[in-house]
């Protein structure tokens, strides 16, 4: 079916999706739409057309490692303004339109867009049964991808997008974040009676579920990678957007700490905080190379450094 975009796992096709590839790809389409020729201007709003009917007729409802989950339903769901959003920008096709303002009221993805995880923790709320962060910038860079676009191409929630993204510097994008060498820790635990995080040793963290039995969902230790590559992309936003200084400097922290070396495997005390298995120590995170290179862009071309 034309619009399923399917994931590639060792060179090869899956059939597994996600709304993080969707918004990342249609963010990198939108971007490179501006310096296309006619054609394939043509062709990038055909392509982002298909992909957003693709979820538009699964009704956001997707099975990921065997489970079934409405994407529109957690604190990452409002991405979806931003998917839908992208096709109406760039072809006029008002049923995109509809759909955004269908999303917006009827499913309250709107006033939920500034939702974070801390927030969650706060209100006495889990997350895969527990309080703990994991990876949680990965969440607030594609509400922040789909921020970016609507502050442009729906000013008249202007107010709403600077809410959002004011939240999401305050309370979820920095906190794996270790400023010394750059990197984020994997996991990080929240207190929410102290309104805390700590970091946790080493092993398998039980109270947290981990329904894809994947080894490192639900794995404890000091594992650092370079995902902080998308801190540095949606700080470089927040500063430009919100004007503010502070938000550019972290951007900037990041590109001058990420070495080559850093984007290779795991970054461990020792191999107690590593998971199971050789996968992970030897692979290159090609994709934070990819996020690296467009924050130094995006920061260019925005006039931040």
């Amino acid at each position: 079916m034309e619009g399923y975009f399917p994931k590639p796992y060792d060179r090869k096709i899956s059939e597994q999706i996600s709304r993080d590839q969707y918004e990342f790809v249609l963010a990198g389409l939108a971007d490179y739409h501006g310096i296309a020729d006619e054609n394939t201007k043509k062709e990038i709003g055909r392509m982002m057309s298909k992909m957003v009917e693709y979820w538009m007729g699964i009704k956001y409802v997707d099975d990921y490692f065997g489970q079934t989950i409405d994407m529109l339903a957690d604190h990452m769901g409002s991405l979806f303004l931003g998917v839908v959003r992208y096709p109406y920008t760039f072809t006029g096709d008002t049923k995109f339109l509809d759909e955004y303002n269908r999303l917006f009221h009827e499913k309250k993805l709107g006033p939920r867009m500034p939702e974070t995880l801390r927030a969650k923790f706060l209100r006495g709320e889990t997350y895969d049964g527990a309080t703990y962060f994991r990876v949680p910038e990965h969440a607030m860079m594609m509400k922040i991808m789909a921020v970016d676009h609507l502050w442009d191409n729906d000013p008249e929630h202007r107010e709403l997008w600077k809410q959002s993204l004011q939240a999401f510097w305050d309370d979820d994008l920095l906190v794996c974040l270790d400023k010394e060498d750059g990197l984020v820790y994997w996991i990080v635990g929240f207190d929410p009676e102290k309104n805390e995080t700590f970091l946790t040793e080493p092993g398998v963290i039980k109270e947290l579920e981990n329904p894809c039995e994947d080894p490192i969902v639900n794995r404890g230790g000091r594992l650092q990678t370079p995902v902080s590559a998308e801190i540095a992309y949606s700080a470089a936003v927040i500063g430009d957007r919100l004007a503010m200084p502070e938000a550019v400097d972290i951007a900037k922290l990041i590109l001058e700490k990420m070495t080559l070396e850093k984007f290779r495997g795991h970054t461990v005390p020792d191999e107690s905080h590593l998971p199971p298995g050789q996968v992970w120590k030897d692979f290159l995170w090609t994709e934070m190379m990819v996020y690296w290179l467009w924050t130094y862009w995006l920061g260019r071309h925005r006039k931040l450094w």
